[in-house]
């Protein structure tokens, strides 16, 4: 696929900060399989990475089951977590991961990026001026070769518009070129707004449709909300755990 000019000057960025989601099985002959998408975020000196609760609860696997691999083969190593209940409305459908923090610079070492989630779009630029990609790992692109032992996947692109809401408090796309009837896999990717050569982060996919060319996300402060939140518990457990 062609990548536009802001993507280009993104893409090695983005392959470090965008992974295809991995469930590992335990199963000696077949242990990883899965579809799904994750991105990693800083916030207040943490890295996270972000996901969809749903890409795991969908795959009969539980979130310790999810593995994330640099393109070099190291893993990331996850000690906090935060999950949505199993009620969860769709604006709830997240999993949160903090990353190890001494494991950060050998992980950005071997190619890991994260998005400052803080980064907006000047006022000055409308929303009709405005335009949306997604970047994920679609099941469509993912394999798993157990005879030897690989996996692989292609990172995708998908380019839309603002249009109204079809679910109450998410967002919503409106796919716009070409692209495939079956969107599987790109649950848990991130939405990036652009106008201008300036971008920000919008949210995170939930669902969406290549026959009605909607996908629906969680909006960045939902998830900039919960993160702030998370915050507040880690320092309370700190603070708990020096005492």
């Amino acid at each position: 696929m062609n990548i536009s000019p802001p993507l280009m000057e993104l893409h090695d960025s983005l392959l470090g900060m965008v992974h295809p989601v991995i469930i590992y099985s335990g199963d000696e002959l077949y242990p990883y399989y899965g579809v799904g998408t994750g991105f990693t975020v800083e916030w207040s000196k943490n890295v996270y990475l972000i996901s969809a609760k749903h890409v795991w609860v969908n795959q009969g696997a539980k979130s310790e089951n999810v593995k994330i691999f640099l393109r070099t083969g190291m893993e990331m190593r996850f000690d906090r977590e935060a999950v949505m209940k199993d009620d969860y409305s769709p604006s709830g459908d997240l999993l949160v991961l903090r990353i190890y923090p001494d494991d950060i610079n050998a992980l950005s070492s071997n190619g890991l990026y994260w998005m400052d989630i803080g980064i907006t779009i000047a006022d000055e630029n409308s929303e009709k001026e405005c335009n949306y990609f997604i970047c994920g790992y679609p099941d469509s692109e993912r394999s798993y070769d157990y005879d030897e032992r690989k996996f692989s996947g292609t990172m995708g692109f998908l380019y839309g518009k603002s249009t109204s809401p079809q679910v109450p408090g998410l967002e919503s796309l409106k796919l716009i070129g070409t692209y495939a009837p079956e969107l599987r896999g790109y649950s848990g990717s991130p939405v990036i707004r652009y106008a201008n050569s300036q971008m920000e982060f919008s949210g995170m996919v939930v669902a969406g449709s290549g026959v009605s060319g909607i996908v629906n996300y969680i909006p960045a402060q939902a998830i900039a909300e919960l993160l702030f939140d998370i915050e507040g518990m880690e320092c309370r457990q700190d603070y708990l755990n020096s005492k």
